[in-house]
């Protein structure tokens, strides 16, 4: 039987921390594999197009505006780590997914949970790097329905998803790198 929302498992002991442990394992699986493909994609985009560089996601030029002000930085990035994760994970994988999975079954929900998931994240500003961006977050929303359905709770793909987008701020911040994610 299914406790709702945020824990569908009767585990017993400590499944909140057990969540974050999954979360973090996770990350070091997910997190090279969708930066990689990120860059790879990248990299034939511009190849096969002669572009030298694809235009920033729209969170990324959000977060950018915000450096000259140490608040704006702040709020910017509490909403990219915090409520992004949180509103996004119990939207598509708390009740959208939830409600797949009733009707087609887990992989059938985690598959188009994704679809919807990375399409969500399309932005016509974003041009060409909309392929990369898609695809890539395609992969990461794989990794984050898995863990939603291993765990039956809302706070491992939370923890997996905020890490994901903590790890792009700092990055990009401190190095100008890679914004997949955000």
């Amino acid at each position: 039987m299914r406790n709702g929302i945020l824990r569908r498992s009767s585990e017993k002991g400590r499944p909140l921390l057990n969540d974050v442990w999954f979360a973090f394992f996770a990350w070091l699986l997910a997190f090279p594999l969708v930066l990689f493909l990120s860059q790879l994609l990248e990299l034939l985009i511009n190849w096969s197009f002669s572009i030298t560089q694809l235009p920033d996601q729209n969170a990324v030029l959000f977060l950018k505006s915000t450096f000259e002000n140490p608040l704006y930085f702040i709020l910017a990035t509490l909403s990219i780590v915090v409520l992004a994760p949180l509103i996004e994970e119990t939207l598509f994988r708390g009740f959208f997914q939830s409600y797949i999975r009733q009707h087609l079954g887990s992989k059938q929900a985690i598959l188009i949970t994704s679809v919807c998931f990375s399409l969500f994240h399309y932005t016509g500003a974003q041009g060409l790097g909309n392929i990369s961006i898609i695809i890539s977050l395609f992969l990461l929303s794989l990794f984050l329905g898995y863990i939603y359905e291993k765990r039956g709770s809302l706070l491992a793909p939370m923890v997996l998803h905020a890490t994901f987008n903590a790890i792009s701020v700092i990055n990009l911040y401190l190095f100008g790198g890679f914004t997949t994610g955000i």
